[in-house]
């Protein structure tokens, strides 16, 4: 078995170096580890948008369906109607904080 005699021997540094690792290997390594890092804290950021949405979504969904639940509903106007599902709608939003 040869050995690797690193200060004496000029001719197998190379070897050396490539088995214990190289330094720019670990800086591309680090690189690599730091947009990865970046890419998932993005995918974090976007997941959390959708269910805020998903979440407003089912809000709006609710205060609808509490309006069209009133005996006047099919009486009132377009206007009304709307101004009715926006007021339930911020009750209920204040309601989620």
């Amino acid at each position: 078995m040869r050995r690797f005699n690193y200060d004496d021997n000029e001719e197998f540094r190379d070897d050396v170096d490539k088995f214990f690792g190289d330094e720019d290997d670990d800086l591309d390594e680090m690189e690599k580890y730091q947009d990865l890092v970046e890419e998932q804290f993005a995918l974090e950021e976007a997941q959390i948008e959708i269910e805020y949405s998903k979440l407003n979504q089912r809000i709006l969904q609710t205060a609808v369906s509490i309006c069209e639940k009133s005996f006047w509903w099919s009486f009132f106007s377009l206007h009304t109607r709307t101004k009715m599902i926006t007021d339930t709608y911020k009750k209920l939003k204040k309601l989620e904080v």
